[in-house]
């Protein structure tokens, strides 16, 4: 007897069944994703056991995701249970890229929707209604409420696009810092990892006391390379045990404003810089130090409208 898996199908009778075209068969099997279970030798005719039904249906509904064929053929290669994970990582990274895109987008809107003299227009420039959703955003052990100081709403002007403008005053800080030339690209690798090596370095002198910081001494974009300087906060005159450089992070007041993920990053959170920027210029207010981001989120674990990140600018002295 002939098991029902044993029955071959003709190339054209399996892709009616699978729903999927002859030509997508084709490219599975040159991708080695679904080859035929015999071809015949003489006229090239290629053929299924019906038993395979099930997976080029799989195929199939991945392809519906967007998924790449090399993502695709990982997940067939995989047990179940790390194939369940690799669909779960994988759409994780399509909301990410999405929600990335709409901040995107909103930037871009209110851009183009500025009149001749750069003011934006009533109604059109604030962005795509939703925008300013945001979640909690439960900040981790490197949030201090005294570094980061009192903060309080500036309702004398209306909300800059989806950003809410803040002011806060810092006190001095010892910082350990790691610095270096950088290109966007290079960012949300060599943070992550200067962070956690000056994390380890706060170790030897007490840990780290409040939220880890990034300067920003010159424009990072295509066409600049910074430089850039990751700084973690420890207790003062205990910086000389660690194993890094530090510096002293003068008092200051700052206005500022906080980010989800989504709007965290590149280049959707230039629109948060230029929202802070905005607000220097309609209140008067100078620039005392260069621009920095500030990280109280875990970046890796924050879902995209989860809080992660201050754009802080310090203010001169009025």
């Amino acid at each position: 007897m002939q098991n029902d898996d044993d029955t071959l199908l003709s190339i054209g009778a399996f892709a009616r069944r699978a729903r999927l075209s002859p030509k997508a068969l084709r490219l599975y099997d040159r991708q080695g994703l679904l080859p035929p279970d015999r071809v015949d030798p003489v006229t090239g005719y290629r053929s299924y056991r019906e038993g395979r039904l099930d997976t080029a249906r799989l195929i199939a509904r991945q392809r519906r995701l967007d998924m790449p064929l090399t993502a695709i053929a990982e997940i067939l290669a995989a047990p179940g249970p790390e194939a369940s994970d690799a669909v779960a990582r994988y759409w994780r990274d399509v909301e990410q890229r999405v929600a990335a895109q709409r901040a995107l987008a909103a930037h871009l809107c209110r851009e183009l929707a500025r009149d001749e003299d750069g003011r934006a227009v009533q109604g059109i420039a604030r962005g795509p209604a939703g925008e300013t959703a945001r979640g909690d955003g439960g900040r981790d052990r490197h949030d201090s409420h005294e570094a980061r100081g009192p903060a309080h709403v500036d309702a004398t002007h209306p909300p800059y696009g989806p950003f809410e403008i803040r002011q806060r005053a810092v006190p001095e800080q010892t910082v350990l810092t790691e610095l270096r030339q950088a290109q966007p690209e290079d960012l949300p690798v060599w943070i992550p990892q200067a962070t956690a090596r000056l994390e380890e370095a706060a170790r030897a002198c007490g840990g780290v006391l409040a939220a880890p910081f990034v300067v920003y001494h010159g424009e990072v974009s295509e066409d600049s390379d910074g430089p850039v300087e990751v700084c973690v906060p420890v207790a003062p005159g205990r910086a000389a045990d660690a194993p890094a450089a530090a510096r002293t992070e003068p008092a200051h007041r700052e206005a500022y404003t906080t980010l989800t993920r989504a709007q965290a990053g590149y280049p959707q959170i230039l629109s948060a810089y230029d929202a802070v920027y905005q607000w220097l210029a309609a209140h008067g207010r100078r620039e005392s130090g260069p621009a920095r981001e500030v990280y109280f989120g875990h970046w890796a674990q924050a879902a995209p409208d989860e809080q992660i990140c201050d754009i802080a600018v310090p203010l001169a002295r009025t």
